[in-house]
C-alpha cells in the first residue's frame, strides 16, 4: 500500500478493513465449508470475510484502498472493485481534466471546472476574465447534496445544482452546461456524468 497523510488523503480512498478473527469462523462465510487443512482460510483484502479458496479466487486492483498490485478478493467485492477501477481509471481523469459551465447564469462567463490534480479534495473554477468573476473552491467533503438539472424540454441534462457547507453556512452553486460548440457541451456532458459518481461514492464511505 502506499501511505500517505491526512491532509493530502484522497477522498475517494477507504481504510483497509479490519480483519475477521480466524477462530470466529470454522466455516466459508459462503459456501459455509468447513476449514481443514486441504481447505485454507483466505481473507477478501476489500471486505476482511472469511472465504475459502475457490469463494475467494479473484485478483482485482483495489486503488481506492491504495494496492499497487493485484490483491485476493471475493466475488461480490470483485465486482464493486471492477467499478472502483473504472472510475480512478476513466472518470477521475476526466474530473481532473475539467469541462467548461456557466457558474453564473446573470453573467454568462465560462469557468473551467476541474477536480485538483493532487489530492483531488477541491473543486476549482478558473474563469479567464478574473477581474469580473471569482469563485471559491469547493471542497469536496463539505458537499451534502448534488441534483442534476433536466433541460426546458426534458430531452436530456442542462447543468448541476451542488449544495455545500461552508464556514457553517450552506451554499450552492449551480453548473449549467455550455450550449456551444458541441465539443465544450459533450465535455460538459461527460464530466457530468463523472460527478455523479464520484459524489455516488463520498456517500458511500
Amino acid at each position: 500500500m502506499v501511505a500517505v497523510s491526512e491532509s493530502e488523503r484522497c477522498p475517494f480512498l477507504l481504510e483497509e478493513p479490519h480483519w475477521v478473527e480466524d477462530a470466529q469462523f470454522p466455516n466459508c462465510v459462503k459456501c459455509n465449508r468447513r476449514f481443514d487443512f486441504s481447505h485454507r482460510r483466505h481473507h477478501c483484502r476489500r471486505c476482511g470475510k472469511i472465504f475459502c479458496g475457490k469463494c475467494c479466487d479473484y485478483n482485482v486492483m483495489l486503488p481506492r484502498l491504495s494496492f499497487v498490485d493485484p490483491v485476493r478478493v471475493c466475488e461480490e467485492c470483485s465486482h464493486i472493485a471492477k467499478r472502483e477501477e473504472e472510475f480512478f481509471g476513466r472518470h477521475l481523469k476526466t474530473l481532473c481534466d475539467g469541462a467548461y459551465f456557466i457558474v453564473d447564469e446573470s453573467e454568462p462567463l465560462r469557468f473551467l471546472c476541474k477536480l485538483e490534480h493532487h489530492s483531488q479534495r477541491e473543486l476549482l473554477f478558473e474563469c479567464s476574465d478574473q477581474d469580473r468573476a471569482v469563485h471559491e473552491p469547493v471542497i469536496l467533503m463539505k458537499i451534502v447534496s448534488a441534483q442534476l438539472v433536466a433541460s426546458g424540454d426534458n430531452s436530456g441534462v442542462s447543468g448541476l445544482i451542488l449544495k455545500y457547507k461552508q464556514q457553517d453556512e450552506m451554499e450552492e452553486v449551480r453548473l449549467a452546461v455550455v450550449p456551444s460548440p458541441a465539443e465544450h457541451r459533450k465535455q460538459s456532458l461527460t464530466w457530468l456524468v463523472a460527478m455523479q459518481k464520484a459524489i455516488k461514492m463520498l456517500f458511500e464511505v
